[in-house]
């Protein structure tokens, strides 16, 4: 989808390893950065596998703090964006048996709630329920809209059906079924064989038009 072969995924983590914490009432999230490296001549096997190498590297350094990475890395901060990474994959747990909870004279009842603000441009969760896995995609509206989300989904699901029928073809032979950020947009055609004899004709054309501009000058 993005055209990238050095990708860097959030994956949120539990904190809660140690016996102490497990009895306490707060947020034990972090989030560590699964740094995934594609070689389109691989096969999809040898993909899994070194992801799954980074996985598990990840979750043996997940109490460290992604402020303390940030700071070491020295990467610029901005707002509403982290400079890391962009995209979160994570698998969400299901609740399972009784959706209420006695305590005492009061009783918790489990809520489903949706959240108007996004964390990340993109955010793949997946449930695993028996025998399917459900997905779902919470995008930037600012950034993607319903459309571009849904061939999203639908190329993602094409790729996963190859990837499982063959598994050790190269990424390559395993090709989107449809661009994914295919734009509606009018199409021309020009006389030009390429695009440097287009721009030698506009420049013959009109030698004294601005070539380039910035905010402040002009050539």
């Amino acid at each position: 989808f993005s055209g990238q072969s050095d990708i860097c995924t959030a994956v949120p983590v539990s904190t809660r390893r140690h016996a102490q914490t497990h009895g306490l009432i707060g947020y034990f999230i972090n989030v560590i950065g699964v740094r995934s490296e594609v070689d389109l001549r691989a096969d999809f096997i040898s993909l899994l596998i070194k992801v799954r190498a980074a996985v598990l590297e990840g979750h043996a350094n997940r109490e460290c703090p992604l402020d303390l990475v940030m700071q070491e890395l020295k990467v610029e901060r901005g707002l509403g964006r982290n400079p890391l990474f962009q995209v979160k994959c994570a698998e969400q747990p299901t609740a399972q048996g009784a959706t209420s909870m006695p305590f005492g004279d009061l009783t918790a009842r489990l809520w489903e709630i949706g959240s108007p603000r996004v964390h990340f441009d993109l955010s793949f969760d997946f449930h695993i329920n028996d025998a399917r896995i459900d997905c779902c995609f919470t995008y930037a509206a600012d950034r993607f809209d319903e459309p571009t989300i849904r061939r999203f989904a639908q190329a993602y699901l094409g790729f996963a059906e190859k990837a499982v029928e063959a598994p050790h073809r190269s990424l390559a032979d395993l090709s989107l079924s449809e661009p994914p950020l295919l734009l509606a947009q009018e199409e021309a055609e020009y006389a030009s064989s390429s695009v440097l004899a287009l721009w030698s004709s506009t420049v013959n054309r009109v030698p004294r038009s601005a070539a380039v501009c910035s905010e402040t000058s002009r050539l």
